[in-house]
């Protein structure tokens, strides 16, 4: 029988969800935000939902239409479904893809690597919960080019680089930014 290649990366996130999940009883996968807080396992529930408030702050003040790369469980894509927003999912684990589908009923599951989507119109928002970290930048940004609405001003991409307090590794760049000169090299 041949042996194919097992994704590690895909078993890691299932193992985390699962032991998160025990933790704090949200399926939330990212790191959180411990600005205040006391590093703990008390605390990762409350660090967790302090992340997810603070990418949400750069969130445009109307619903759009937007493409959570690395969903997770789909914890984010349901709260953003709740604020009116259209949500598509990108995912690599089965697991992760399933688990989206059963919490944010209304969105859109694509079970792939993110480098590997195609995409199904334009979005207001690529919205990298951490993701980032794990897809090689210069890759990550022309990616999103492609993805995301004409730079009016209106469309965005908004990162964790999972490294450093959340204050200062989220960031929303808008469109026309990515598309300046100074991410020309990458």
């Amino acid at each position: 029988m041949a042996q194919g290649k097992m994704d590690t990366r895909a078993i890691g996130l299932d193992v985390g969800l699962s032991f998160a999940s025990w933790l704090t009883g949200a399926e939330n996968l990212h790191y959180g935000d411990w600005t205040g807080l006391e590093i703990n396992a008390a605390n990762l529930g409350p660090a967790q939902v302090a992340y997810t408030d603070r990418l949400f702050r750069f969130l445009p003040d109307k619903p759009c239409r937007i493409l959570d790369i690395g969903g997770g469980a789909g914890e984010t894509a349901r709260k953003l479904l709740a604020l009116g927003h259209q949500v598509e999912i990108v995912i690599p684990s089965a697991f992760l893809a399933s688990r989206c589908g059963e919490n944010a009923k209304g969105a859109v599951v694509h079970e792939m690597r993110f480098e590997d989507f195609e995409g199904t119109g334009k979005f207001d928002v690529c919205l990298f919960s951490e993701s980032f970290q794990y897809i090689p930048l210069g890759t990550g940004l022309k990616k999103c080019l492609g993805l995301l609405a004409p730079a009016d001003g209106s469309s965005s991409l908004i990162a964790s680089a999972g490294k450093g307090s959340a204050r200062t590794r989220c960031w929303p760049l808008s469109a026309a930014a990515i598309r300046s000169p100074a991410f020309a090299p990458l």
